[in-house]
């Protein structure tokens, strides 16, 4: 029998029998659209996908991807601007599609296995809608609408903020809400709080994933904010996505670079120096610098089991370092150079809920690098944190769902109430 969640007082209640608001319907499983990127050649955007769904679907919910996938995203957008700023977002529009081409033409086998990986595990089969009006129009019947995680609040250079992906657009769900969504950063340029405050009033619940993001979103809506894990953290078990057929060195250094490969290189040298092994490294699309260590071939699956496999991970990247967590891997947090330094402020944040804040370096900081590859990790700590942001995240998606329930009835008992007048 199916258990259900509500809120009583701000708290959420474990039942041992169905909600009582609903006690003379049978439970239908409720239809969930999901709005992220999930169909981005990032492995990371990739999992967090997977693990949403997967998580939902356990809870026998009919959960599935809205079929929007915008190509702004993957391939920028031009513009006809003489400006500084509009020559900046041609030049990354013509970065993006020339990595693209790059990408089908020497990682196709990759690119095959991603592909392979979103059909099998994140149940795509809808043809892409490639704009706001073909998702309205495509009239997707969703009880629940879940926008995030990952960055979908984070404007794009090409494009700004997409209403999309705050679930503001035409639609006959019942409740909108957003899981652990992201800005990239602990803030907005000005230019943006007048139409994000627009976006953000237009959800029944909203959780972002960052602390800083959270308060900041505060401050424009003014209204509290929750802060949830990414959801990655939903799921306590992988092991069905694991190969180790294509493990490329048992307790190799797993390097997973993300924007740049600043001080990498020396890094992944002196760090296999001390403890005796070699490199291997994930595929990154975007990858602007020279390859480090022996790439690990294929897709999704086989980057998270050499991962799983390794002695010790060197990244720059959120989710390499949620899976190190997840995995129990030793590892070794870089922050961004420069101008990016501030993307990193989701990985301080995800460090510092799991007691980890001083495994985070600077690239030429390879003495103290050293020092953490040899310096154990108390786990048990760790992963005492794990558990209870993994329970946050269910609780804050069960009551929302109950809530979405709750409408359902209070409409069906609207109606009956109508056929007998």
């Amino acid at each position: 029998m199916r258990h259900f969640f509500f809120a009583e007082n701000q708290r959420i209640v474990p039942l041992s029998k169905p909600c009582p608001t609903i006690p003379k319907y049978s439970y239908k499983p409720m239809k969930i659209g999901l709005l992220t990127f999930h169909f981005s050649e990032n492995w990371g955007a990739v999992f967090q996908a997977y693990a949403l769904r997967a998580w939902l679907r356990s809870c026998g919910e009919d959960a599935e991807f809205a079929s929007y996938h915008p190509r702004y995203v993957e391939e920028g957008k031009f513009t006809a601007s003489p400006s500084v700023d509009g020559m900046k977002r041609n030049a990354k529009s013509a970065f993006l599609q020339f990595a693209r081409l790059r990408s089908s033409l020497f990682n196709k086998d990759s690119l095959d296995d991603l592909e392979g990986f979103r059909v099998k595990h994140l149940g795509l089969s809808n043809t892409p809608l490639r704009s706001k009006a073909l998702l309205e129009d495509a009239e997707c019947d969703f009880d629940l609408l879940i926008c995030g995680s990952d960055q979908i609040w984070n404007p794009s250079q090409q494009f700004g903020l997409d209403p999309v992906y705050f679930c503001n657009y035409r639609s006959s769900a019942r409740r909108r809400i957003s899981y652990a969504a992201s800005f990239g950063s602990s803030s907005l340029p000005p230019e943006f709080h007048a139409e994000l405050k627009e976006h953000l009033t237009a959800l029944d619940a909203i959780s972002v994933r960052e602390e800083a993001g959270a308060e900041f979103a505060q401050t424009i809506i003014g209204q509290p904010v929750q802060c949830m894990p990414d959801p990655t953290f939903l799921l306590d078990n992988y092991n069905d996505l694991l190969d180790t057929n294509s493990v490329v060195q048992e307790g190799a250094i797993f390097a997973y670079v993300l924007r740049s490969g600043t001080g990498f290189p020396k890094l992944s040298q002196e760090l296999a120096k001390t403890l005796g092994t070699s490199v291997v490294s994930g595929f990154n699309p975007l990858r602007r610098w020279k390859q480090i260590g022996t790439p690990v071939p294929g897709g999704p699956c086989a980057w998270l089991s050499n991962l799983k496999a390794s002695k010790l991970v060197l990244t720059n990247s959120f989710h390499a370092t949620v899976f190190s967590i997840l995995f129990n891997r030793p590892f070794v947090a870089v922050r961004l150079p420069g101008t990016k330094a501030k993307l990193s402020n989701r990985l301080e944040n995800l460090l510092d809920s799991v007691g980890l804040s001083s495994r985070m370096i600077e690239a030429n900081q390879v003495e103290r690098a050293r020092e953490l590859a040899l310096e154990p990790i108390e786990w048990s700590t760790v992963n005492e944190a794990v558990s209870a942001m993994r329970l946050k995240g269910q609780a804050y998606l069960r009551e929302n769902i109950v809530a979405c329930s709750a409408m359902s009835v209070a409409s069906m008992d609207e109606g009956m109430a109508h056929e007998r007048a």
